[in-house]
C-alpha cells in the first residue's frame, strides 16, 4: 500500500563539503518526479521553513546523514521523538527537532530519514556505500513507499 498525499515534499540537508554528509543535498538535487517538490537546504534547512508553508505539502521527508551505528549508506526513518532525545544533531545551526516541531504546525505527516555515512573528512566526493544508499533512497521516494524505510530501533 502506497502513500497518496496530495503532494510530497523532499527537504534535504548537508554540507557539499564534507563528502558523505551532502547525501541529504545530493538526492533533493537528483531527485526528479512531478508530484514531489524536492528543495535542497543544505546546512540551513531552518532556512526554507517558509518554502515549506508556501508549498504546505501532506507529506515531507527530511533526509540527512546521521551516525547510527550502522554499515556505510544503510539508512532509517528516524523517529521525531528519537531526535527530539538526541544531542547528536548538532551540525547545523538549529537542532533538527527544534525546526520539525516548528514544521508540524505546517505540514500533516514528516519523515526523517537518516543514511549512514562512512567518511565526513573534507572533500567532495562520496564513499561508494553512500552512493548505493542514495540510489536506494530514491527508488524507494519514487514509489511512494517511504514509509516502508525500516524504522531505527535503537537511540541514537
Amino acid at each position: 500500500m502506497t502513500i497518496e498525499p496530495r503532494k510530497y515534499m523532499l527537504l534535504g540537508i548537508g554540507s557539499r563539503l564534507n563528502r558523505d554528509d551532502s547525501a541529504g543535498s545530493i538526492i533533493a538535487e537528483e531527485f526528479k518526479n512531478p508530484q514531489w517538490v524536492a528543495v535542497d537546504g543544505g546546512q540551513m534547512p531552518e532556512n526554507y521553513t517558509g518554502v515549506v508553508k508556501r508549498e504546505a505539502p501532506d507529506v515531507l521527508v527530511i533526509i540527512d546523514t546521521a551516525g547510527m551505528g550502522l554499515e556505510p549508506g544503510e539508512f532509517r526513518r528516524i523517529p521525531l521523538e528519537t531526535l527530539a532525545e538526541s544531542h547528536l544533531f548538532n551540525t547545523h545551526a538549529a537542532p533538527p527537532a527544534l525546526f520539525i516541531s516548528y514544521l508540524q504546525s505546517f505540514v500533516k505527516t514528516i519523515y526523517f530519514i537518516g543514511i549512514q555515512p562512512q567518511d565526513t573528512s573534507p572533500g567532495e566526493s562520496l564513499s561508494d556505500n553512500v552512493r548505493r544508499g542514495i540510489e536506494g533512497i530514491k527508488k524507494i521516494l519514487q514509489a511512494g513507499e517511504v514509509h516502508t524505510i525500516p524504522e531505527l530501533e535503537t537511540s541514537l
